[in-house]
């Protein structure tokens, strides 16, 4: 009697996700050159971030100013300045009383956002160190890729 062994194999599509965690840090200064103290507004700031960030979602409700004791404080502006790449900006802010303006930016005050679509019902998601968005989609059985620009594209389907 000759025994057959028969090795069956069921290919599935296995993804497997290994998530890069970082934490977007960010520093908030008084622009080189302010003279300090000063009496004349605006008082300008220097907010870096660690990487870049959608410039659109920085906006004045990301600041604190609760140290401050100066009265009627507000943002005139947010710009981005050099290098020019998403991570530095000038804040220009004013106020109309005497006192001193201490700006900051709470740890959960920041958050970005990019819009673009993933596939249906996303079952798993992870971000690469380039800022990629992944999404494997149960109801479409694919993988989506979102990239930092919001550009979606489909890596595969099973």
């Amino acid at each position: 009697m000759r025994i057959i062994n028969k090795l069956i194999v069921s290919l599935f599509a296995i993804c497997i996700f290994s998530t890069t965690s970082y934490a977007l840090s960010v520093t908030i200064e008084q622009k080189v050159g302010q003279p300090d103290p000063t009496n004349t507004v605006p008082v300008l700031f220097t907010v870096t971030f660690s990487e870049a960030i959608n410039e659109p979602t920085f906006t004045s409700d990301d600041l604190s100013f609760a140290w401050s004791t100066a009265t009627d404080i507000s943002v005139n502006s947010i710009t981005e300045v050099a290098p020019m790449n998403g991570t530095t900006f000038e804040v220009s802010v004013s106020a109309t009383g005497n006192g001193t303006i201490v700006a900051s930016i709470p740890a959960a005050g920041y958050t970005s956002s990019i819009l673009g679509t993933t596939g249906s019902y996303p079952a798993a998601i992870t971000i690469d160190a380039a800022g990629n968005i992944y999404t494997a989609n149960s109801f479409t059985n694919n993988v989506s890729k979102i990239s930092p620009s919001g550009v979606s594209s489909i890596l595969g389907t099973t």
